[in-house]
């Protein structure tokens, strides 16, 4: 509902909803920045920055936990390294989002449709079970 309501340009409706799932959402660059971008145009630095200053404690916390995790046939030096190296690039793109933001960058809007139901909310078969492939 909170990308919804910020392409919409309804920022105080989306940092309600974007309140409502901080603590529940993992958190991700693009989303954090969309939140903040929401923040940033209802005029709440200071939640904005917090917010952001979260995120960086958070990510920071997995990399030392991440980096002292044993190894293990299901977790090895690869994953390690890449997965250290994903939350390197996190912390950085959160270092740099509230001057970006206040720059006038607009976080794009996301939207990754299920692709193996082919799902638009309608005309599938979870949705309506009597939809029928036409291809």
């Amino acid at each position: 509902m909170a990308d919804l309501w910020l392409e919409l340009g309804h920022y105080e409706e989306a940092v309600y909803w974007y309140e409502k799932s901080w603590g529940h959402y993992w958190v991700k660059p693009d989303w954090v920045a969309q939140f903040a971008y929401a923040l940033y145009r209802c005029n709440r630095m200071e939640r904005m920055r917090a917010i952001i200053d979260e995120a960086i404690r958070e990510k920071r916390e997995q990399f030392t936990e991440s980096g002292v995790e044993e190894c293990s046939e299901a977790w090895t030096e690869q994953d390690k390294r890449d997965h250290l190296d994903e939350l390197s690039s996190d912390i950085a793109a959160f270092e740099k989002m509230t001057s970006r933001i206040e720059e006038g960058y607009i976080p794009p809007l996301i939207f990754n449709p299920n692709l193996s139901t082919r799902c638009y909310l309608f005309g599938c078969r979870q949705h309506d079970p009597e939809f029928e492939d036409k291809e």
